[in-house]
């Protein structure tokens, strides 16, 4: 399933929303329950750990998010979320928002893999 969310950074009421709030396309996907991981698969295929100081990714989970990226042609960074079943990931382009036709392409691809490799 793809969608689109907004994603909140920060819940301070006193905050200003232009810095908190960011609209993404997401997709959503069953996968194994097998795997509890969260990390952002960056512009050089490294996968950082989120929040910093969390456990460090499984390299075969990371490596294998990294190598489907790159096959479904992925153009910016990928937030990957796994959490007992279920699997979420979106882009994190540096223009929000900013997503195209083809990175909609892409976030299927990338999902519809996982899925497909996780599972």
């Amino acid at each position: 399933m793809v969608f689109q969310a907004v994603e909140l950074l920060d819940l301070d009421p006193h905050a200003q929303s232009y810095s908190t709030h960011f609209p993404r396309i997401v997709a959503l996907f069953d996968i194994s329950t097998d795997y509890n991981e969260f990390f952002v698969v960056d512009k050089s295929g490294q996968a950082i750990q989120r929040p910093p100081r969390s456990n460090t990714p499984i390299p075969d989970v990371a490596g294998t998010s990294k190598r489907i990226a790159d096959s479904c042609n992925a153009r910016h960074p990928l937030s990957v979320t796994f959490a007992h079943g279920p699997g979420l990931i979106y882009f994190e382009p540096l223009v929000t928002g900013g997503e195209t036709v083809d990175d909609i392409s892409s976030l299927y691809c990338i999902a519809k893999s996982m899925h497909q490799e996780l599972t």
